[in-house]
């Protein structure tokens, strides 16, 4: 199966410097950033003053401009400061992603401020629609989602929350409760007693219908849910 090849561009000082880039790696490497290595992006190892006319960068140039940093520093730099040459099927395809990403941290982690309902995905992305809220597909998702909770508060009332529950089971299923409660928040305590398992979950209020419907379904509606307190 044929790479697809993408050009990563960086224009300084009147010079301009191309690499060529695995557009599969380097989505992931958009993805997890940390899990994947540089040199996994780049193909070849040249650093092209015009890639498609095959004219290499002088080396007093690179010099000049990225002084002695090696090969791949210098791929990286060009990948963080420079542009990235999309086709609209791979800029779409990035957009669709964070997109996706960013609803639903939103449905995860925000409410209705004034009905204490979960958002649904679907009023999120009318939502987004109507304030015409526009996905970039270079900056990181994170940034994004207080970009899109800021822009949505002019037409939803988001009220981003979490709350604290204690989950009380018999010991024969405290195991797989714990690995499901890990699933869906964080787990603050817990104490292994003589008969009973007993735990304290921090989750997204998004969640709650979530929490409430795995503890019933491994205790078979036997185990214990209850409040602690809000969550900051």
């Amino acid at each position: 199966m044929k790479v697809k090849e993408i050009i990563a561009r960086y224009k300084i000082k009147g010079k301009k410097f191309e690499i060529l880039l695995n557009w599969n790696k380097y989505n992931e490497y958009l993805k997890h950033p940390d899990k994947v290595d540089i040199s996994e992006i780049i193909i070849g190892d040249g650093i092209f003053e015009d890639i498609r006319k095959a004219q290499r960068a002088k080396e007093r140039d690179i010099k000049e401009i990225f002084g002695e940093k090696s090969f791949y520093e210098i791929c990286k730099e060009i990948i963080q400061k420079g542009e990235i040459q999309l086709t609209e099927e791979q800029r779409r395809e990035i957009i669709e992603e964070k997109k996706r990403k960013i609803i639903n941290f939103i449905s995860t982690h925000a409410i209705d401020a004034q009905t204490n309902l979960p958002l649904t995905p679907t009023r999120i992305e009318h939502a987004m629609e109507q304030v015409k809220f526009r996905v970039d597909p270079f900056k990181s998702v994170e940034k994004q989602i207080e970009d899109a909770i800021s822009a949505l508060r002019s037409v939803l009332p988001i009220k981003i929350e979490s709350k604290i529950y204690e989950i009380r089971c018999t010991l024969d299923i405290s195991g797989k409760m714990r690995n499901e409660l890990s699933r869906i928040g964080k787990i603050k305590s817990e104490d292994w007693g003589t008969t009973h398992y007993v735990c304290q979950i921090e989750i997204p209020a998004g969640l709650i219908d979530a929490l409430f419907s795995t503890v019933n379904k491994l205790t078979k509606g036997e185990g214990e849910i209850r409040e602690i307190k809000r969550g900051k």
